[in-house]
């Protein structure tokens, strides 16, 4: 690991390994970091009753706190090295129906909020 990189905005120190904001593609599938079009879709995700059962997350969600999520959390947990966040899509869908992340040993999770 390099310990610095360049940014958008110029270099940045980096004191933790940091996950490589690569996308990784199949025949069927891609995963990719989010984007700002992704909000709708991370709104009715967490909007879910089933997952709304099953994890802490706030309700009503609103798509301004999803933009924050995808804008400011997200990229901040990988940056960080803390957690990595990507959006599944397919050829035939190109909105993420789910979302996949990976949190190092001993760190948590960034808010949703």
């Amino acid at each position: 690991m390099r310990d610095e990189r360049e940014v958008v905005g110029g270099p940045e120190a980096v004191t933790r390994e940091v996950f490589p904001d690569q996308v990784l593609r199949t025949a069927r599938l891609t995963l990719r970091g989010l984007r700002e079009d992704d909000a709708d879709a991370i709104v009715a995700a967490v909007g879910d009753p089933v997952t709304q059962r099953w994890l802490p997350l706030p309700d009503p969600y609103s798509r301004a706190e999803a933009l924050s999520w995808v804008r400011d959390a997200a990229p901040a947990a990988r940056t960080s090295g803390k957690g990595l966040i990507r959006a599944p899509a397919s050829p035939s869908r190109e909105q993420p129906a789910t979302l996949v992340s990976s949190t190092a040993p001993g760190s948590t999770w960034p808010s949703i909020r």
